[in-house]
């Protein structure tokens, strides 16, 4: 199962994130988790502008906003932290094209799908996409998931400054399709309904990253990961 690789995205809730791993790691530990692409654009862009829309000076920035359009890169990458002791790219490993079997998560708007992720998944044994839009991935896949967006999720993102917040679903998944968080919890053969809070706190208790989860219901306006975004990140 080394050549088994399941890519986690950083449009995961950490909720999502947390049930596939321990799941995919429970069926055998030598499942590689990686971190799917993490989109930039531009570079920060920062308020208040000057008379010429020059940038603030340094200490004087009220407001940025980021050039990663990712919300929950933070809390993926604790996640596959936790599960693999460090964080790496579905780009290293499909540049290498050793992998036989793919479990891909998406989420993301059109064309994430690179050179290099093409070439690199090739004609896998096995290809799995659980996905919100088509791509040439879902297009060959042998297993296609349907995802849901982002308004029809209820879980937690942290964001850049290690702020995490507990997102609620504003609509229902039309028709038959399912949220992801029901999709996984089907999947994984867990108990009962998908409940972002008691999972959340299941998380806290066992992720060193993310012990501020234990509490549960994280409030309006969030709380503060016990350490620092730049800690977390060399967690």
């Amino acid at each position: 199962a080394r050549g088994f690789v399941a890519v986690l995205s950083p449009f995961m809730t950490v909720e999502e994130a947390y049930l596939l791993a321990s799941w995919l790691k429970q069926l055998d530990q030598r499942v590689r988790l990686v971190l799917g692409p993490v989109p930039m654009v531009g570079s920060d862009d920062m308020y208040p502008k000057g008379p010429k829309g020059e940038p603030p000076e340094a200490g004087k920035v009220k407001f940025t906003i980021r050039a990663e359009k990712a919300p929950n890169r933070l809390g993926v990458e604790a996640i596959l932290r936790h599960f693999e002791g460090e964080v790496v790219s579905v780009a290293q490993v499909a540049a290498k094209a050793d992998a036989t079997a793919w479990y891909f998560v998406g989420g993301y708007q059109h064309g994430w799908v690179n050179e290099v992720i093409d070439r690199g998944v090739g004609k896998p044994s096995l290809l799995i996409v659980q996905d919100l839009f088509p791509s040439p991935l879902s297009e060959r896949a042998d297993i296609v998931l349907p995802s849901g967006s982002f308004a029809e999720r209820d879980g937690t993102y942290v964001n850049h400054s290690g702020l995490a917040q507990a997102a609620t679903a504003a609509v229902r998944s039309p028709g038959s399709a399912r949220p992801d968080g029901r999709i996984l919890m089907e999947l994984t053969e867990r108990k009962g309904l998908f409940n972002a809070t008691s999972i959340r706190k299941e998380i806290g208790g066992i992720v060193r990253g993310l012990s501020a989860l234990k509490i549960g219901d994280l409030g309006e306006n969030g709380v503060k990961l016990n350490a620092p975004a730049k800690e977390l990140a060399n967690a």
